[in-house]
């Protein structure tokens, strides 16, 4: 089990399809993100014990992945060329 930790950030940009939220923070437990949005928000759900890192004029993208794949691909098939 590991610590939490809450990262602030000067915005967040929870989704694509999402307004940035000003003034945000990310909290993260056991290698989870459990809570995301307004900095007020996730302040008041801080466990005790939490490590808080104000990362000043950023943006954070919790939770982005790199989802490019080639589903009719595999190791059968050829890559184009």
């Amino acid at each position: 089990m590991t610590a939490p930790v809450a990262l602030r950030a000067a915005r967040l940009l929870p989704h694509a399809y999402a307004d940035i939220v000003p003034d945000a923070g990310v909290l993260a437990a056991d290698g989870e993100i459990v809570a995301a949005g307004p900095w007020a928000t996730v302040a008041a759900a801080l466990p005790e014990g939490t490590e808080v890192r104000d990362l000043g004029d950023v943006t954070l993208l919790p939770g982005l992945i790199d989802c490019h794949v080639h589903l009719a691909m595999d190791a059968d098939t050829p890559a184009a060329s």
